[in-house]
């Protein structure tokens, strides 16, 4: 199947980034930090309860694996000329601020003024909530919504009325496709 197709210039109100698969790759340093948990506290990463204590390991996982992280390719350029240019954009991702926040810091990219985390909303992707409290972040009506881009590796935002931009990073070419990204 050919997915190459001719350059469009197309324009938007806002982007809203998804973190893991659309600016980082830490898949490896996810399955390192969960060996490392198992290892320390003799448990299985599924028994682990989602507490303050998977936010406190989540934190770490940067610090401990960081070098184990890429960039996914051409996302350091985006955002340093969405930065230049003024644009609204945000990070809208179900991690924990500090694991966000540490993976930023550990490669050297940019902090969104708006950060969208699994501590801000109640229900995760594909729920639209997470989508529209980042176009409310960038001060962006709800009309506005077919103006705004989320980038993800796993397309949502389609429920929050946006166009979606799939990127197959963590996921198959197929499941993107599958997903219908405009």
């Amino acid at each position: 199947m050919d997915y190459t197709a001719p350059p469009i210039e197309v324009s938007f109100k806002g982007l809203l980034f998804d973190m893991d698969g659309t600016i980082v790759d830490s898949a490896a340093a996810v399955v390192k930090h969960w060996h490392t948990v198992r290892n320390e506290i003799g448990v299985d990463r599924k028994s682990v309860d989602p507490s303050a204590y998977v936010k406190h390991m989540e934190s770490l996982l940067p610090k401990l694996h960081g070098a184990d992280a890429v960039e996914i390719p051409g996302a350091r350029s985006l955002l340093d000329d969405l930065i230049a240019a003024g644009a609204k954009w945000a990070i809208v991702t179900l991690g924990t601020e500090p694991l966000v926040g540490e993976w930023l810091d550990v490669l050297k990219l940019p902090h969104p003024m708006h950060l969208i985390t699994a501590e801000s909303i109640a229900d995760g992707k594909p729920d639209p909530a997470c989508y529209n409290l980042g176009r409310e972040k960038l001060s962006l009506s709800p009309e506005d919504s077919a103006e705004i881009l989320v980038l993800e590796d796993n397309p949502g935002g389609r429920a929050a009325g946006c166009k979606v931009l799939g990127l197959v990073t963590s996921h198959t070419a197929e499941q993107v496709l599958a997903a219908e990204p405009d």
